[in-house]
């Protein structure tokens, strides 16, 4: 093919290039995502963001195969055509809005999903639930009456429940979680149990010796069982049962608990208890199920917990102000901070701290100065570090430097663990009386005391290295002889050192 030949092919290209990128979905059928030039390549509700990709309008998101932008809560809208794209909505006011009934999908505002009408229904928030019910919550994306609260059809809300002897009005009033459908209003003041009440034995008599014991016949008609006696009734016969008044009262069946102390009595070993699992509370004289702290609870009489008053609140036992539950949760224990009172450990609730007869910090760990927190004390050099007495605790001559880090304070050098006088090098082998003399003064300045170990000493009048430090090639630090490769001087060199230092004494 020759050079023209070969032009025009490229040229052609390049022609037919341009005009499909022209035309290319230039329908409006480029969806969200795709390639653009212009607005009107996009799809409906979309438009070109500067000239390179598809976007959907405000209040408009794209469906999940990108080929419709879907109208959203709050698109403006002149009927019901505009927010067909969005579920469950309808046009209002202008604006496309969720119908009545239903509330907008916090996870998707182009749905609409049906509002919560009772317990169990889908939620999104607990004031979903709260709006709907009254006393409930949203728990595991469900609707949930409160620990003493049930949802009643009759009102379509979550209502407090009353236990056996409580004042009522209505039958659906009365409840108890181990016998839901016993318990009914009785004559409209107090919920009583439907089996429990009636004292007919269902025998016809003349005369009381026609009734079972502890009966008496009624009108001549009926054998009633005496006051304080209930009907029970087997396989085999029927009697009149004493009603038990107390704890620990003598009986042959559980029913005669029961209906005194609620059904978490029972008769055991032929006396009145409360069952497994239960309690009795002494005010109120019943029977109720122990639960611990953090665990569901009915009533505030259901947290049981040694030794500290325990409540339910919002259907959950819990502890008393300034107190919080041990880590059993079977227990309430006083909250101490740094500085209070305390008897055991676990009474100190801020982290790293325990009980010395007040809350302390734990070893290894220094208070804060605003006196509220532990903070890890430093164990060597470089530690991370907020306030100097982290630093300072274990390490001497030190603070907490610029970057947050244990740093020896100016004039000092680490060595391991210890921050050590700087020697002043102009005062080595010269006359001295105190090993002060002997090195650089520290900022902030800080005694030199005899005791304290420095690398260098007043030794025989003279500014020298310590015992056990020697001096470096360059003259101006003493270094351990585990860092001068494990060397040490010979008595020879040690000798010329003395006699040399001498010698300088007597020019001087």
């Amino acid at each position: 093919m020759s050079f023209n030949g070969l032009f025009v092919v490229i040229f052609l290209t390049k022609i037919i290039v341009i005009i499909s990128q022209d035309t290319l979905q230039s329908d409006g059928s480029a969806k969200i995502g795709d390639a653009c030039e212009r607005d009107y390549q996009c799809i409906k509700n979309a438009f070109c963001r500067v000239q390179q990709t598809c976007l959907c309008d405000p209040f408009y998101s794209p469906s999940t195969d990108k080929t419709m932008c879907h109208a959203t809560s709050g698109t403006a809208c002149q009927d019901q055509r505009d927010c067909l794209t969005m579920s469950n909505a309808e046009c209002i006011q202008g604006v496309c809005t969720c119908k009545d009934n239903f509330i907008l999908d916090i996870k998707n505002s182009s749905n609409c999903i049906i509002r919560p009408a009772k317990e169990g229904d889908r939620c999104q928030r607990s004031d979903e639930c709260t709006d709907a019910l009254d006393r409930s919550h949203c728990i595991d994306e469900k609707c949930k009456c409160f620990g003493d609260y049930k949802f009643i059809n009759e009102t379509g809300k979550c209502i407090e429940v009353k236990g056996p002897y409580q004042p009522c009005k209505y039958n659906y009033e009365c409840y108890d979680k181990y016998s839901p459908d016993g318990l009914i209003c009785k004559d409209g003041k107090e919920c009583a149990f439907k089996n429990f009440t009636n004292k007919e034995t269902l025998a016809t008599c003349k005369y009381d010796t026609d009734c079972v014991e502890n009966a008496y016949c009624w009108n001549r008609e009926t054998c009633l069982c005496k006051d304080g006696f209930l009907v029970n009734k087997n396989r085999t016969h029927l009697q009149c049962l004493k009603v038990a008044s107390k704890m620990g009262d003598s009986c042959i069946e559980d029913v005669q608990c029961r209906v005194t102390f609620t059904t978490r009595a029972e008769c055991r070993n032929n006396i009145c208890a409360c069952s497994e699992g239960s309690h009795y509370e002494f005010e109120p004289k019943r029977c109720y199920e122990s639960v611990g702290i953090g665990k569901m609870c009915t009533n505030s009489y259901n947290c049981q917990v040694e030794g500290s008053p325990s409540f339910c609140v919002d259907g959950f036992c819990g502890c008393p102000f300034q107190h919080h539950p041990n880590e059993q949760g079977t227990r309430c224990l006083k909250s101490s901070y740094l500085g209070d009172t305390c008897l055991i450990d676990e009474e100190c609730i801020d982290m790293n701290s325990r009980c010395f007869g007040t809350c302390g910090c734990k070893i290894d760990y220094v208070q804060s100065i605003d006196g509220k927190r532990c903070l890890k004390a430093a164990a060597s050099m470089g530690d991370p570090c907020i306030e100097d007495t982290q630093c300072t605790a274990f390490l001497k001559n030190s603070k907490c430097g610029n970057e947050n880090k244990c740093t020896c304070l100016i004039n000092l050098q680490p060595r391991g663990p210890l921050c050590l006088r700087k020697l002043n090098p102009e005062m080595l082998g010269k006359k001295c009386y105190v090993k002060t003399q002997c090195v650089k003064p520290t900022s902030p300045e800080i005694e030199l005391k005899d005791i304290e170990v420095a690398n260098v000493d007043c030794l025989n009048g003279i500014c020298s290295c310590s015992q056990d430090y020697t001096l470096t090639e360059k003259g101006d630090d003493c270094i351990r002889y585990s860092e001068n490769h494990g060397l040490r001087p010979s008595s020879n060199v040690l000798n010329l050192t003395t006699i040399a230092l001498l010698w300088l004494i007597y020019l001087t």
